[in-house]
């Protein structure tokens, strides 16, 4: 096999990339980069000039490779290479194209009657072109008079110098393209959709299964797949204890029907303190849950704020009485609570609950952190080499600079018909400009995206490698009854309210992960322009991405927290997609936050954690604690929906 391509495309890179993963250096070997490059003027130039060869064994099958120069000035190399090979591999950059080289080397291996596989390169550039560079490979093609049978080829996306697997790029473009046309589906009646919905969806299940079938091990292979209750008493910090929650099938009888409940099970630091407090039936909680959740949401903020704020007190005090009183006796000593939600209870703000005296479990509770599964409190310390901050805000939805003193009433996607439009946000990019500020401090650098130049594209790019990621922006989670969950007056970060799995209408069995995500700049416009920057990154596509090491994953819109419940498996939208894709901890929303005051939590977070150097969890309640000192100060509303709709899920140091 030969690998032909223009100069500086990344062949060698490639060769390299490949004999790591064929296992022919050891782990702890020193290698240099581009290995094949053996000459000093090779070396000094950075390009390839004699053709050189090795090989690599997958599974039974040896496979010899020679890596051809990609100069013009070498072309006779080239001509010389492909005559001793069986196939070549065509390595095209994912931004820059075909260029003249490409068409040289093409030529010749079209003459040669060689079968090709096209390897599109540096897909994780900011300015990759990907679709569009396969298809002038295709017009390459046929201005070279190419065949029926040289036209048809498969394509393989990766990132060689990254040695990221063709496979990982490869689903990352099905899902993109799976979710763009699902998005086009919800409002049109194009006859075509539904098959090209169909081709996009084998296509992606194709890699997907192919992917599994790897075994790969992804980000959460750092915590030990073995753990048990042991473990986790062993990891629980000074005076905290673990409520782990579960929704099941309750029977006294198995000759019975049996009732779906909740069980609460309490986790100390030794065995004594192990309790199981039943919670009762699930409709009773969920009833409950459902009416504080309408009150939290501020669906009442239009009455005077005396009585808003006694009307979400008399509902959170029943569910209070519900889920937080009949537990509270067993964590008596301690001071941090460790919270594993199940169905209903994800959508829960525990420090939102009422106390005594005017006061919430905030003020007067332990610190509440959340958890995917016990298991997480097993993680070792983060030791993460990941660099800087990504802030993205004040996204061009309409691909237009955002105006200063425009607002949107509403962060909404709510729409007729399923279409997404999104309102401009102009707060938003002053919220990271203050996130900026404060990070600056920390001496670590800062990159921030905002108008135009805050596209799917851009932010992709830019993820990997980051400590922290700040997206400030329209979050959605479509269901069939869209409905604005605050008023309409105010300036809230809003997607309108969640419904049941079984209410929403789909024309096809779409997975919530593809119906969830984050709209940026163009997003607007999302039909007409390509999948892979339409402006809309889904939840599925967030899965795709490799963003291991990345403390914080903060998510600065309505509802980020919100998705499709999957009874012992948590939230499947956007929380489940940041932590799949390796972030450490996702700080979200629960639902509409107003604007300004969702600003002024953001600058408390922040300097909590970085310039306090609080933990996670510390720094979540004193940015809440602060936020509502200040309201009181001032003579407003003390209502939990200023100040309580972000919590932190993930690991809390």
């Amino acid at each position: 096999m030969a690998i032909v391509a223009h100069v500086d495309h990344g062949k060698t890179t490639l060769v390299d990339a490949l004999l790591w993963e064929s296992g022919a250096f050891r782990e702890n070997q020193v290698v240099a980069e581009r290995v094949l490059d053996t000459m000093d003027l090779e070396r000094e130039k950075g390009i390839t000039i004699l053709a050189k060869n090795t090989a690599v064994r997958y599974g039974g099958t040896k496979i010899n490779i020679v890596d051809t120069p990609g100069h013009a000035d070498f072309g006779g190399e080239v001509e010389r290479g492909l005559t001793m090979v069986d196939g070549v591999l065509l390595l095209v950059d994912a931004s820059e194209g075909p260029l003249p080289q490409t068409r040289f080397v093409l030529r010749k291996a079209l003459d040669a009657h060689l079968p090709m596989i096209l390897v599109v390169n540096k897909v994780d550039r900011p300015d990759a072109r990907i679709d569009a560079v396969v298809n002038e490979v295709y017009e390459l093609l046929l201005d070279l008079d190419a065949d029926e049978s040289q036209i048809e080829f498969p394509i393989v996306y990766c990132n060689a110098k990254a040695g990221r697997s063709s496979l990982e790029a490869a689903l990352l473009k099905a899902r993109q393209r799976f979710a763009n046309l699902t998005m086009r589906s919800l409002d049109s009646n194009d006859p075509t959709l539904p098959g090209l919905l169909e081709s996009a969806r084998r296509e992606k299940e194709d890699t997907e299964r192919t992917l599994a079938e790897q075994a790969r091990e992804g980000p959460t292979a750092e915590i030990p797949k073995d753990v048990g209750i042991r473990d986790v008493q062993l990891a629980l910090p000074e005076k905290s204890a673990v409520v782990a929650f579960s929704r099941y099938e309750h029977t006294s009888n198995p000759a019975l029907p049996s009732r779906p409940s909740y069980i609460a099970f309490v986790i100390g630091p030794d065995e004594a303190s192990i309790r199981a407090v039943p919670i009762g039936p699930a409709k009773t909680l969920e009833d409950l849950v459902n009416a504080w959740g309408v009150q939290a949401r501020g669906s009442h903020l239009t009455q005077a704020s005396a009585a808003a704020d006694q009307s979400y007190r008399e509902v959170a005090d029943r569910l209070r009485r519900r889920i937080w009183d009949p537990i509270a006796p067993a964590l008596a000593g301690v001071s941090r609570v460790f919270i594993v939600p199940d169905g209903a209870i994800n959508f829960v703000t525990f420090a939102a609950l009422p106390a005594s005296g005017g006061k919430y479990l905030l003020e007067t509770g332990p610190v509440f952190h959340y958890l995917t599964a016990e298991r997480d409190l097993v993680r070792p310390p983060q030791t993460t080499a990941n660099k800087g901050l990504l802030a993205i805000g004040g996204a061009a939805f309409d691909d237009a600079p955002v105006a200063r003193g425009s607002a949107a009433p509403l962060r909404s996607v709510c729409a007729p018909a399923g279409s997404l439009q999104f309102a401009d946000l102009p707060g938003t990019r002053d919220e990271i400009l203050d996130v900026a500020r404060i990070w600056r401090g920390t001496g670590d650098m800062a990159t921030l995206l905002s108008g135009k130049q805050a596209t799917k594209r851009a932010t992709i790019g830019a993820l990997s490698k980051r400590r922290v990621v700040h997206l400030a922006t329209h979050g959605f989670f479509l269901d069939a009854n869209c409905r604005p969950t605050a008023p309409s007056a105010m300036l809230t970060r809003a997607v309108g309210g969640l419904v049941p799995a079984s209410a929403r209408a789909r024309t096809t069995e779409t997975s919530p992960l593809v119906l969830s995500g984050l709209a940026l700049a163009g997003a607007n416009n999302a039909a007409k322009r390509p999948a892979a920057d339409d402006g809309i990154l889904t939840a599925e596509e967030v899965a795709s991405l490799d963003i291991s090491g990345t403390e914080w994953v903060v998510l600065s819109a309505c509802d980020t927290g919100l998705g499709e419940v999957a009874v012992g498996e948590g939230v499947v939208g956007l929380r489940r997609a940041f932590h799949i894709a390796g972030a450490h901890t996702v700080i979200m929303s629960l639902w509409s936050v107003e604007d300004q005051s969702a600003r002024a939590w953001m600058r408390e977070l922040y300097r909590a954690r970085f310039s306090q150097h609080l933990t996670t969890s510390d720094a979540m309640r004193t940015a809440a604690l602060r936020v509502l000192a200040a309201r009181r100060a001032s003579g407003e509303s003390s209502h939990p929906f200023y100040w309580a709709g972000f919590v932190a899920v993930g690991d809390w140091r």
